[in-house]
């Protein structure tokens, strides 16, 4: 409370006084904007950009081909494709090392070598092993030669750009970071990573957020965006479509509403932020007010400092609207004070309630951080990346009734959760051919049934039934959440999106077995 200002209630206080009186307790001097400018800049350049390495891993080996160049004029660091039994890999030109590096993926290469034989998986040093044998045994006992081919720029049809012959492949170790910071400015840190490496690097980045902006968390969201394109899409158009995907705009001014509220216990704060948030934490679940997507989310909000026997009473504070009891009198809490609400109003006073007064059903203004993706196939594609307004979700496509991105971004946990049930769990796992059936059905009956809710009940009792059928006594193992999550997700389109980013994406494939 500010009796210590002396104040009288704010009923009796003009809107401009209002105003006057917020700006007066928090002035938004040089200093403070510095001090949070270089925060946000420290927490991309220090947590994220100085842990690359260990988070997207350095590279493995690379093959390294020499011998007789056939015209010798190739471009300095050009790459070239280069035909291995009707399989096009990718060499760069080392001119003054006069030799070829190898840039592909050596695990997606020896499996459409067919070179995996009974493993499911190559190792690195595997397949790079598997693929010098294979090139030894086709080409340099054989005396056939390579052919190397690049793009034409006026016809932009591969031709041949010269030969190798008298081949030699050798294995060398490398120990690169395949990772390239392309911005990096407290606003925006946009970045290109392998596509294998992004959700990790998704979560990282989502776990140090939540350890470091907790307190803030409501009112400072974060929203990421992942662009997968395959090697032969013009970076510019990647660019583009990052672009793009940045016209998301945060909204100040969504309602929802706290269905419960606890002190997070240590096994959740392990869980969540390796266990960096302090001892003080609440565990809040939300509930959104309208009809979007995406209606309940859980955050940790911390409220302790380094002093373990402190609490902080500054920063961890929400605006709110309504009481659990209807009334929208918050002068009873033991902290609270009132401040114009952001994208309101400049004049429209709201109180802010610390968390540690917040009780279920009270109804609190929480800007969500969200999580977005798109898979550039074709050029044109990021033509359809753009939002609304009003919802920040993705205007739907011309088959759509309503779009299902982008996810908040509390839901990479489900993601994740969901893909390790389906795929990784052999209890629960579910194979290739099932997963892909059983998202072609409920997909099919979502057209058919032109379905406008993403909890229509139908829908939902045919979702229920098709896992149930698809697992059999496989269902008994999954837990009641993990039910709801399936089939809540397989209703509202969301499991088709898990789909895609795993399988059709990131072409993972289920552990299980028939």
């Amino acid at each position: 409370k500010d009796e210590d200002l002396g104040e009288p209630e704010f009923s009796f206080i003009s809107d401009n006084k209002k105003l006057a009186l917020a700006v007066w307790r928090k002035p938004p001097s040089f200093a403070r904007i510095r001090r949070v400018w270089e925060t946000t800049q420290d927490f991309w350049k220090e947590s994220v950009g100085n842990k690359l390495k260990d988070i997207v891993g350095v590279t493995g080996p690379r093959l390294v081909i020499t011998g007789d160049f056939a015209p010798n004029s190739l471009g300095d660091y050009h790459a070239y494709a280069v035909p291995i039994e009707g399989v096009e890999a990718s060499f760069v030109y080392d001119k003054n090392n006069v030799r070829f590096i190898s840039v592909s993926n050596l695990r997606y290469l020896a499996k459409r070598l067919n070179l995996q034989g009974d493993k499911v998986e190559l190792t690195d040093e595997e397949a790079a092993q598997k693929i010098e044998e294979f090139i030894t045994r086709e080409f340099t006992k054989k005396e056939k030669p390579l052919f190397l081919y690049e793009e034409s720029a006026q016809s932009g049809k591969q031709v041949r750009a010269a030969s190798i012959s008298q081949c030699k492949v050798i294995i060398e170790q490398h120990n690169y970071l395949p990772a390239i910071p392309i911005i990096t400015d407290p606003e925006l840190f946009m970045i290109l990573v392998p596509a294998d490496r992004a959700l990790g690097l998704a979560s990282y980045i989502r776990t140090e957020y939540e350890a470091q902006f907790s307190k803030v968390r409501n009112r400072l969201p974060l929203h990421l965006n992942i662009v997968f394109f395959n090697r032969k899409q013009p970076i510019y158009v990647a660019l583009d479509a990052a672009h793009r995907m940045l016209d998301r705009k945060s909204r100040h001014d969504e309602l929802w509403e706290v269905q419960s509220i606890s002190e997070a216990d240590a096994k959740e704060l392990c869980a969540h932020s390796n266990g960096r948030l302090t001892s003080y934490c609440k565990c809040i679940t939300l509930k959104r007010l309208d009809n979007r997507l995406n209606k309940t989310c859980n955050i940790f909000v911390s409220y302790g400092l380094g002093d373990p026997s402190k609490m902080d009473t500054w920063h961890p504070y929400f605006f709110a609207e309504t009481e659990a009891s209807g009334e929208q009198v918050f002068s009873q809490r033991d902290h609270y004070f009132s401040a114009p609400l952001p994208d309101r109003d400049a004049y429209k006073m709201k109180d802010l309630v610390h968390v540690i007064d917040l009780k279920a059903g009270d109804q609190v203004y929480y800007t969500p951080s969200t999580l977005d993706f798109e898979f550039l196939d074709v050029t044109a594609k990021r033509f359809e990346l753009a939002y609304d307004e009003e919802s920040n979700m993705r205007l739907p496509k011309a088959h759509e009734t309503y779009s299902t991105r982008p996810f908040l971004l509390e839901d990479l946990d489900i993601i994740q959760r969901l893909w390790e049930l389906v795929a990784k769990d052999r209890s629960t796992a579910l194979t290739n051919t099932q997963l892909k059936q059983i998202t072609e059905m409920i997909e099919t009956k979502r057209q058919d049934w032109q379905v406008a809710e993403p909890d229509n009940d139908t829908l939902r009792r045919f979702a229920e039934q098709t896992f149930q059928r698809s697992s059999g006594r496989k269902w008994n193992n999954v837990s009641a959440i993990d039910k709801e999550h399936l089939i809540s997700w397989a209703t509202s389109g969301r499991w088709r999106d898990l789909i895609e980013l795993e399988m059709q994406i990131l072409k993972r494939k289920s552990k299980a077995t028939k």
